[in-house]
């Protein structure tokens, strides 16, 4: 999925996933292989096989080696992939993003959307303490570097302040501006971000985050265990029309995003249109 999105061929993938995971990922490898694992036979590739014999170790190395714990604190089942399958349909389980962001961030930045809707206002905001479950405070507790887009994609106080000062920019798939305006930057230095080993109570099932907000009239709070997307909070037809055309307008069009809106919705309810819906995208892609 990930080489279709990026229009690679395969084992063009692999190249283009950032260094840190490339790094891990190729060390994994490299200690599976000195203990002599059989990668084709593990992944389960045969010679013709439709990915490289060489992505064989990548793979292996992030399924079985130290990068999943050493990032998320997950220890990954191998078993577990297999286990009930064709029993139900996993996509009802699948969670979709309602922004740009790292899952980890999305939580708390929830959360804050709501204290503001409830009615505290921004100038009455002295400070923000966030918890999350101790695997991710690393990954979210830093600041921005300017052009850098994984920086800003993981920075919960970075997420807080947008969606406080300019909620748009979470919708930027680029997300790598150049520079950061000084409201924001003063927002963020009002956020403080915790590790909570309680809220492990909720994790992985859920990516939950607990927000504090302070101001002058008291302390605002709340637990956020589900986003917009989640299957516990799934987006409305009208909510996902709007995500869709938020972010396929401005790169094939207005009028073509609405256009393949609704043959998106053609190929859920036709036999066959799902593969002509494919052509259509990748042709859009290629032009």
């Amino acid at each position: 999925m990930g080489a279709r999105v990026l229009g690679a061929r395969h084992g063009q993938f692999e190249r283009r996933l950032g260094g840190k995971v490339r790094t891990a990922a190729r060390a994994g490898a490299s200690a599976e292989e000195a203990r002599g694992t059989d990668h084709r036979r593990v992944v389960g590739a045969q010679p013709g096989a439709r990915h490289d014999d060489a992505d064989a170790p990548l793979l292996r190395a992030l399924l079985d080696g130290g990068f999943l714990h050493g990032i998320f604190g997950i220890a990954p089942n191998l078993v577990a992939f297999t286990k009930g399958l064709g029993e139900r349909f996993a996509l009802d389980e699948a969670s979709f993003k309602p922004w740009c962001a790292a899952r980890q961030t999305m939580a708390a930045t929830q959360a804050l959307k709501e204290i503001l809707a409830d009615g505290v206002s921004l100038t009455q905001i002295r400070s923000l303490e966030v918890a999350v479950p101790p695997p991710y405070l690393k990954m979210t507790d830093h600041g921005v570097v300017s052009g850098d887009r994984a920086s800003h994609l993981t920075s919960l106080p970075y997420h807080l302040a947008i969606a406080a000062c300019d909620p748009d920019a979470a919708f930027d798939i680029a997300q790598s501006p150049p520079s950061v305006p000084e409201p924001v930057r003063a927002f963020m230095a009002k956020v403080t971000v915790l590790a909570d080993a309680t809220l492990l109570s909720h994790y992985p099932a859920a990516w939950p985050a607990r927000l504090v907000v302070r101001t002058a009239d008291g302390a605002h709070k709340r637990l956020m265990l589900n986003v917009p997307g989640d299957p516990a909070r799934p987006l409305s037809d009208a909510e996902l029309a709007i995500k869709f055309r938020r972010f396929v307008a401005g790169a094939a069009g207005g009028p073509a995003a609405e256009s393949l809106l609704a043959a998106c919705a053609f190929a859920l309810e036709t036999t066959g249109a799902a593969a002509q819906l494919m052509a259509r995208i990748e042709g859009l892609v290629r032009t």
